[in-house]
């Protein structure tokens, strides 16, 4: 639950998510799964491009990046696959849900800090 301008900044979860908007509307900014050598990862999931307000010449590889946006209504669900970056804005006064219980494996944290060394 948020108020309107609630923002999220750019990051990437560790489980396949589907995030259910059920009041307010959102915008969620995707950023696909290949791009991931241009997004800066810095601390944990997070980039440390300020997105998308960055600067193309302290962050030149950003100028790859295809960002796709969505925006998501009381009643709808975007599906975000693991990997796949993303942030999210409050377009109003919003309340979601995320989520992440699939009748499937879909917790790969183990294996994100395994490769983070």
């Amino acid at each position: 639950m948020g108020p309107k301008g609630t923002f999220t900044p750019l990051h990437h979860d560790l489980t396949n998510n589907m995030l259910v908007q059920v009041y307010g509307t959102k915008k969620v900014t995707l950023i696909p799964a290949w791009q991931v050598p241009w997004l800066y990862n810095d601390l944990h999931v997070y980039s440390e491009v300020d997105f998308p307000n960055f600067d193309l010449k302290e962050h030149p590889l950003m100028q790859h990046v295809t960002p796709v946006e969505v925006t998501i209504k009381a009643g709808e669900a975007l599906f975000i696959p693991i990997g796949w970056w993303h942030c999210v804005n409050g377009l109003e006064k919003s309340i979601s849900i995320s989520f992440t219980n699939f009748n499937a494996p879909n917790n790969y944290s183990a294996s994100f800090m395994e490769a983070q060394g």
